[in-house]
């Protein structure tokens, strides 16, 4: 694989790796790469990578990757750059400001580097991965036709060594804005600020980002890829790593805020999904990693969304099981549809289902995690809902599932269904 990982377009920093005893590896930055068109311009990349790309797929590249340590030390920070997109028709007629591009990664990740251990120092650190920011951007008629399905802005920790931490994950900055514009989406448009932390003696944690998605006047049309794939995902979850000798860290989602404005939504699922994981401790006597599910917020004001399958919004936790499991609090979901008609149909799966959920569940071990749920709130005003299953929850669970162990407590919090004006809510079962 070459330096450039096969990209196009590429502004990667590469931390560099230490060579001397208990050195500590260099931090690694992401600069910024940006593909734009405006004014009636064309721009048209292959439908498919080329046949020598090993990633499969078009990428252009902004991230930061931590350098390695060298028999003890710590790994490099990474830090991702800045990705940007832009489709801007003004100036022009409607439909003639166009990319086109098939299966594409563009990304401003940040990956720490990893803690190696050695003849000296058996124990080292990971180094913390934060995602940078990655915007998309097409507006006055302008349309973009693509495949993305990767997320645009991670935060991945590196792995400790020993008794060593894993490094931090900390998602990014993501944000999609379109008006008066058109997206053809094969497969799956994924937008994400995932955080993952290291593993190691005890794991790094791992905070989702921050996304925004934001939409006026657009038409978003999504037509399955060859493996059946098509819809919406927004993610922000948090994952806290594995703690090989003390404690899992702790995972936290991330804050999603998505409004869907005069736009029509057609043949994909939605999924947007705030989740936590903690990470799992050691099991004789150690913690598993506290999950502390994040924010959703969904407004549709006038729309309509013909999804196929699942419309799903989750933000739930789950403690990482240890010695001593950890806690698990989930966080509050507000969908807020406002002369709004929705209407899923299966296509691959047996039934249609709208979910919305906050869910917590306490991470199993001799004690296990207390769990909370958060807030769901769903609101039709003057909106319409055809379904086969409508599931609303905010359970929460702390279950002794090991002889001798001792049950958590358990707190589940407040599901609201509003149903107002002129709205029409027609479903199979609801649960």
């Amino acid at each position: 694989v070459s330096l450039n990982q096969n990209a196009i377009l590429n502004a990667l920093g590469f931390g560099g790796n230490a060579s001397a005893v208990g050195g500590n590896g260099g931090a690694g930055t992401g600069g910024s790469v940006a593909v734009t068109t405006s004014e009636g311009g064309r721009i048209t990349l292959p439908a498919a990578p080329d046949a020598g790309n090993t990633f499969g797929a078009i990428r252009m590249l902004a991230a930061g990757l931590g350098g390695n340590s060298f028999d003890g030390g710590q790994g490099g920070d990474g830090t991702g750059g800045t990705a940007v997109v832009v489709v801007d028709g003004q100036g022009a007629a409607a439909g003639a400001t166009s990319i086109t591009m098939g299966r594409a990664q563009i990304s401003a990740d940040g990956v720490g580097g990893t803690g190696l251990g050695g003849n000296t120092n058996d124990d080292a650190d990971g180094g913390t991965g934060t995602g940078g920011q990655r915007t998309i951007g097409v507006t006055d008629g302008g349309v973009l036709n693509a495949t993305m399905p990767f997320s645009g802005a991670a935060g991945v920790g590196g792995n400790g060594a020993g008794a060593g931490t894993g490094g931090d994950g900390v998602g990014g900055f993501e944000l999609l804005l379109a008006q008066d514009a058109t997206l053809n989406i094969t497969g799956e448009l994924k937008l994400g600020t995932d955080a993952i932390g290291g593993a190691g003696g005890a794991g790094g944690d791992g905070q989702g980002g921050v996304l925004t998605f934001n939409v006026n006047n657009v038409a978003l049309n999504f037509t399955a890829d060859p493996n059946g794939l098509t819809g919406l995902v927004l993610d922000a979850n948090g994952t806290g790593g594995l703690g090989d000798l003390s404690d899992g860290g702790a995972g936290i989602g991330g804050q999603i805020n998505a409004q869907i404005l005069n736009s029509a939504f057609a043949g994909g699922q939605l999924i947007v999904t705030a989740e936590a994981f903690g990470g799992s401790g050691n099991t004789d006597n150690r913690d598993g990693g506290d999950a502390t599910g994040g924010l959703i917020i969904l407004s549709t004001n006038p729309s309509t969304i013909d999804a196929t399958d699942a419309v799903t919004l989750s933000s739930n936790a789950t403690g990482g099981d240890g010695g001593t499991g950890g806690t698990a609090l989930g966080g509050d979901v507000s969908a807020t549809f406002a002369d709004t008609d929705i209407t899923i149909d299966a296509v691959t799966h047996t039934e249609s289902v709208m979910t919305v959920t906050s869910e917590a569940t306490g991470g199993l071990g001799m004690t296990v995690g207390d769990a909370a749920s958060g807030e769901v709130n769903v609101a039709f005003t003057d909106s319409s809902l055809q379904t086969d299953e409508l599931r609303l929850s905010t359970n929460a669970a702390s279950t002794n599932t090991a002889t001798g162990a001792t049950g958590g407590t358990a707190e589940a919090n407040a599901t609201t269904l509003q149903v107002q004006g002129l709205s029409n809510v027609e479903v199979g079962t609801l649960e």
